[in-house]
């Protein structure tokens, strides 16, 4: 058994509650068209029709919280966030009932990205230093977190740090360690404490268990105490770090390269390069969420191996999204239409869907899932099980059962999920499952198309060739092989 279900046991069989703190963010995505130059300026001209993100998705700690949601640990984010942040945190499943939304009225960093498809065109980040809050007002409401962490007596504490404000140097703050000026607030030996850093003090994080600068940090990091220390030995500023600390663990990522570590045991460990990273944006969330859940069940080196590859698996992930699915061998795309449901509701992507009963997979069926494949990010495909097809066929069909059926459409790379249905028309799945679109194959209207209400009209239409068909195709066998 590999580390990675190893992992998935460990978390099935034990309860584990971790809490995030830091600075949360919020993610928006436009889609725009860019299809000519501007006359005035040589950039780009982004044309759209709404102002408004098409969809917005948890950044900073909350991406962190969400990856720990995913793998149904028990979870929380602890930051502060306003209500439009709030709204999209609680629809992806995200605990911010220990966040604090102040009256102040703070407005947490956005990060604007414009796609043209898949293309990224421009990043606009919206921010204020600290959220806009004045040094006061920051220092009450970090003793309102630190409150919150302790009520809740999580096992795992993980600090990200990106340089926001949630952790504005402490220290600075008059009064804020009453009559303890040497405390530690965020650092308490009741939980494991993991360090994501980002700012160049490293006395406000002295005492945690683990800290993981990438690459950059380390080399800075390990530069104020030690000026001999070269850029590219790894091990050496990994321990000059950890001496300053007093930590059990420092972990230096290095991108998708490869990851160094060091703990009192002394051990170093390389990663080989995975490739190119398709999807990097939040993959450094996701290593320290993984490191979160690994660490409490295994030894530093295997809990960075588990990091790490978990990463693999997320910067090859479109839609942001990896659960305990995504590690499984040989993951099914069969889908009940409950776990579809349920799958959807935790997406923010563009799920497609189309049906039939795929009796005798030919080039119109391949033609028709590469066209619906590219309407969306995810496509569904959901077939008429036996009796269904049986009533609208007739007897002595279907030539293959249902399960022969959905073999098939598994095997496709342009298909990812497949399910079925009992009912004559797909009219009740579509009602559950929800898609974001429908593509049907034939000369249909679009307004005739099952479902055409419940996607709003976003039906698309793929033209099959006249006369062909899985009927057709049956018949001419039956002719001219069959009866000779």
């Amino acid at each position: 058994m590999n580390l990675l279900h190893e992992l998935l046991n460990k978390l099935s069989e034990e309860k584990l509650k971790i809490v995030v703190v830091g600075d949360a963010m919020l993610d928006e995505y436009f889609q725009v068209e860019a299809n000519r130059v501007s006359p005035e300026f040589p950039i780009p001209v982004m044309l759209s029709g709404d102002s408004s993100p098409t969809y917005s998705y948890p950044g900073g700690a909350a991406n962190v919280a969400l990856q720990l949601r995913n793998f149904n640990v028990d979870s929380y984010l602890v930051s502060v966030i306003d209500d439009e942040a709030g709204k999209v945190f609680n629809k992806y499943g995200i605990n911010t009932d220990h966040c604090f939304a102040s009256c102040l009225d703070p407005i947490i960093p956005r990060k604007k990205r414009l796609y043209n498809g898949d293309f990224p065109l421009c990043r606009w980040d919206i921010e204020q230093p600290h959220m806009g809050l004045s040094d006061s007002e920051l220092k009450n409401i970090q003793m309102q977190l630190l409150k919150n962490v302790e009520k809740l007596n999580p096992d795992v504490v993980i600090l990200s740090d990106y340089g926001k404000g949630i952790f504005k140097k402490c220290f600075e703050l008059e009064g804020f360690y009453g009559t303890n000026p040497s405390k530690q607030i965020w650092v308490n030996k009741d939980w494991i404490t993991i360090v994501d850093p980002k700012n160049d003090d490293l006395k406000e994080w002295k005492g945690c268990t683990v800290f993981k600068p990438n690459n950059h940090e380390a080399e800075a990091l390990s530069k104020q105490y030690c000026a001999k220390v070269e850029k590219d030995d790894h091990r050496g500023q990994a321990q000059v770090i950890s001496n300053v600390l007093e930590c059990e663990s420092v972990i230096i990522t290095h991108g998708g390269d490869k990851v160094v570590g060091y703990d009192k045991s002394g051990w170093l460990f390389y990663g080989g390069h995975h490739g190119e990273a398709r999807y990097p944006i939040g993959a450094g969330d996701c290593f320290i969420a993984t490191l979160a859940m690994a660490y409490p069940f295994f030894k530093p080196e295997q809990a960075a191996k588990i990091a790490y590859e978990m990463g693999a698996i997320y910067v090859n992930t479109k839609d942001r999204y990896i659960g305990p699915e995504n590690i499984l061998d040989n993951q099914s795309k069969i889908k009940t239409p409950e776990e579809l449901s349920n799958i959807l509701g935790t997406h923010s992507v563009k799920f497609g869907f189309t049906n039939g009963c795929f009796d005798i997979l030919h080039s119109q069926h391949v033609g028709l899932l590469k066209f619906a494949k590219g309407k969306c990010d995810k496509l569904i495909v959901a077939l008429n099980n036996d009796d269904s097809v049986r009533r609208l066929k007739g007897q002595g069909r279907p030539i293959k059962p249902l399960g022969e059926r959905m073999a098939m459409l598994e095997a496709m790379s342009s298909v990812d999920y497949v399910t079925s249905f009992s009912e004559d028309t797909p009219l009740e799945i579509i009602k559950e499952i929800k898609p974001s679109l429908i593509v049907k194959g034939g000369d249909y209207q679009k307004e005739d198309v099952v479902g055409y209400k419940e996607v709003e009209g976003k039906v698309y239409i793929f033209p099959y060739k006249p006369k062909f068909s899985s009927t057709a195709l049956i018949a001419k066998l039956t002719t001219e092989y069959i009866e000779k």
